[in-house]
């Protein structure tokens, strides 16, 4: 192929899968009959073995092309093929909750609970603070008023094409951090603050916390918060994996550290769908608590082939308090995630083992 080409075939690879290996066709195709063009147009006026060396060129490309192309969907289907069972499971469940007319109105509750929660104008990240509170803005962020935020349209072109975290959050406030040492340093910080919420959402919301053994599955966090040997038998969630993560930054983030908002994370077991509102609703009213984005997989507009039929509502928060601010680490993102316990009921780790197995096809 030409010098040319290799243009957009550059440019595809700032945008997703399914535009990259459309641009890369597409340039593929277009190169390979530009030069049979020249080849019939100009065969007889240049080196004929010039010509035909770019053309072979060009048609090798294309087959390349098309190799990966089929290679992926065949990753993708066996990716598909390895979580159908438990997918048919997750989706049985859903279908049998939505079928209650009592729970259709806790669904719809709880979407506009959601949607009172604010939409991030862009992806949440881990950040550290550049200026002092009430001090002037030394850059201009992703959202403020400046040159580059003065044409949306420029903007978001630059958001597609720049590496993910070149322009700043906040307003121009907090820089991401890069450093994967210091994003684990800090999760660990913050891992008992966030299980002490998780335990008073649990304790005035009806929450449950997985057992480590025992005839139970779950356990109620109000009996467990007055019993040692229950609240030593909880499996309380741990900090993320360096692998994991790793993994994650490189696939999902094009090793862009700071978009890991789930190092540091908090699981909570429900009876209903009602409860699960009360625990948004006593998260937005906790002053201590920003809630920075929400993912409500407890909606019908939610596709469920990304996570195998699975579903719950996932928090991505903030806590700011006295102990936060002291070791500074009020601005690193934590999640919570809030499931339904049918959900809950049917996950193991066989299950668990064949998702890995599912994201490893899928290069997530």
């Amino acid at each position: 192929m030409n010098s040319v080409s290799f243009v957009p075939c550059i440019l595809v690879l700032f945008f997703k899968e399914e535009h990259f290996f459309f641009g890369f066709l597409s340039v593929a195709l277009l190169d390979t009959v530009a030069e049979c063009l020249k080849l019939l147009t100009f065969g007889l006026q240049t080196s004929y073995s010039q010509v035909a060396l770019r053309f072979t060129t060009s048609v090798v490309a294309l087959t390349f092309v098309f190799y990966i192309i089929r290679y992926r969907r065949v990753a993708l289907l066996r990716a598909a093929r390895t979580v159908e069972h438990d997918k048919s499971v997750y989706d049985k469940i859903w279908q049998e909750i939505r079928s209650d007319p009592e729970v259709q109105h806790q669904l719809q509750q709880l979407q506009r609970v959601c949607s009172s929660i604010p939409k991030p104008s862009i992806r949440p990240r881990q950040t550290k603070t550049l200026t002092k509170e009430g001090a002037p803005d030394a850059q201009v962020g992703a959202n403020g008023s400046g040159p580059l935020h003065a044409i949306p349209m420029f903007r978001s072109w630059l958001l597609c094409i720049l590496p993910s975290g070149f322009l700043l959050d906040s307003a121009g406030s907090a820089k991401p951090v890069q450093d994967p040492d210091q994003l684990f340093a800090q999760a660990r910080a913050l891992n008992p603050i966030l299980k002490h919420k998780a335990k008073g959402l649990a304790l005035h919301c009806r929450g449950m916390f997985p057992a480590i053994a025992g005839p139970a599955k779950f356990l109620q966090w109000a009996q467990a918060a007055e019993d040692h040997e229950l609240r030593n038998n909880i499996k309380w969630s741990k900090v993320k994996s360096a692998q994991r993560a790793h993994e994650k930054a490189a696939r999902c983030y094009r090793c862009d550290c700071s978009l890991l908002v789930d190092l540091c994370r908090s699981c909570i077991v429900f009876c209903s769908v009602s409860d699960i509102c009360d625990a948004i609703t006593m998260m937005q009213d906790d002053p201590e608590i920003e809630i920075i984005r929400v993912k409500n997989r407890l909606s019908d507009d939610y596709n469920s082939d990304s996570s195998c039929g699975y579903r719950d509502v996932g928090l991505n928060l903030r806590i700011r308090n006295a102990t936060t601010l002291r070791l500074e680490i009020d601005q690193h993102v934590a999640e919570i995630q809030l499931l339904l316990q049918d959900f809950a009921q049917v996950k193991s780790e066989e299950g668990h083992a064949r998702y890995c197995a599912f994201r490893t096809l899928r290069a997530e």
